[in-house]
């Protein structure tokens, strides 16, 4: 039966999405990314491409959705979210 009458006993259901969600973008540090592309293969938007040969990483914001898949698919923590 329902708390007070309201679901999930009179609390928001925002309280289970994350708050950073639709903050930012992410970029890649050059100085840690060893372009191993793990980053691009766990997005699943195709929002991130690894040039290596011109050794380059690319982010398409329009494409990006904030699931930081590529954040924590690194190896060497070379992603992080910027605003």
């Amino acid at each position: 039966m329902r708390k007070g009458g309201r679901l999930f006993g009179g609390k928001s259901l925002f309280r289970f999405i994350p708050r950073a969600v639709n903050v930012g973008e992410p970029r890649a540090d050059g100085k840690k990314c060893i372009l191993c592309k793990k980053c691009e293969k766990a997005c699943a938007t195709h929002a991130i491409h690894v040039d290596k040969e011109n050794r380059k990483w690319y982010i398409y914001p329009g494409n990006c959705i904030k699931c930081y898949r590529c954040i924590n698919r690194c190896p060497k923590n070379a992603i992080k979210m910027f605003p």
